[in-house]
């Protein structure tokens, strides 16, 4: 949790001393639980839709899995970079 407030801290202090104008920075906090859906199913495309389609500028996940059996051994932060 400290390191998000950090990293919140810096992108505010980075976009305003940048921009002439006030900006929006848009961040997604998103605890996508190691990645089924609604329907129970598993898709890393799925959840990298939704996270494209909400154009942020900063993404925060939780409970990303990277190695583990539930989640088929799969390395989800690279399939969903």
């Amino acid at each position: 949790m400290k390191l998000f407030i950090l990293l919140i801290t810096v992108a505010l202090s980075f976009q305003n001393s940048c921009a002439e104008t006030p900006q929006r920075l848009r961040v997604l906090c998103y605890n996508i639980h190691y990645g089924p859906g609604m329907d129970g199913l598993s898709d890393i495309q799925r959840l990298a839709d939704v996270i494209k389609a909400a154009k942020p500028d900063l993404v925060a996940l939780q409970e990303v899995d990277v190695g583990v059996l539930r989640s088929g051994r799969v390395h989800q932060l690279q399939k969903l970079g």
